[in-house]
C-alpha cells in the first residue's frame, strides 16, 4: 500500500495484533486508522501533534458462561486510544 502525498510523512505506523487495521501518525498532525483489507481510511483525527501509535491488548471480561466453559483460550479485545 502506498500513499502519495508529498507534504505528508508518516512518523509512526503500527498494525493491530489481528492484522486488520493500521494506525499511522504523520507530520501534518493527523492520525489515520486504515482498514488493511480494503485499504480505506476509516477514521481520521486532526490536530494530534507528535503522536505515537500503538495497540493495547486487553483480556476479555469473564462472563458466567465463560467461567464454566472448557475451551479456555484468552483472546483479547483490541481498542485504539485517543486523547
Amino acid at each position: 500500500m502506498s500513499l502519495l502525498d508529498p507534504p505528508r510523512r508518516f512518523t509512526s505506523i503500527t498494525v493491530d495484533p489481528n492484522g486488520n487495521l493500521a494506525a499511522a501518525a504523520d507530520t501534518l498532525g493527523r492520525v489515520l486508522l486504515i482498514d488493511l483489507e480494503t485499504k480505506q481510511v476509516v477514521r481520521l483525527w486532526k490536530g494530534v501533534r507528535e503522536a505515537v501509535c500503538f495497540w493495547i491488548q486487553l483480556p476479555r471480561p469473564r462472563t458466567s458462561s465463560s467461567k464454566h466453559s472448557s475451551g479456555g483460550g484468552s483472546k483479547g479485545n483490541h481498542r485504539s486510544l485517543r486523547q
